[in-house]
């Protein structure tokens, strides 16, 4: 079965169900691509990424340190990335 019968098999089926419009909702797909890539970047409740966990040892840092700063960085980074997707596309 080639791809074009196979949407068009699942879009005769799903417009059995009323469920055409949440799979035709025009909605731009690079929006969700881009924000599901960009939120893994965001990493600043936890030292995992290395440089932060080297520095974590020397400095005295503890995970409670760490979740501390980093919730501030994460909504701070949460809030500039839908503003700016939202201002892009």
């Amino acid at each position: 079965m080639d791809w074009k019968s196979f949407q068009e098999q699942h879009l005769k089926e799903a417009n059995q169900f009323g469920q055409v419009d949440r799979y035709r909702s025009g909605a731009n797909p690079t929006v969700f691509a881009l924000t599901v890539a960009l939120a893994t970047s965001n990493s600043f409740l936890l030292p995992t990424h290395q440089v932060n966990a080297l520095i974590m040892g020397p400095a005295g840092y503890g995970v409670s340190d760490y979740l501390r700063a980093g919730s501030i960085m994460t909504v701070l980074f949460i809030c500039v990335m839908m503003v700016m997707l939202n201002l892009f596309y």
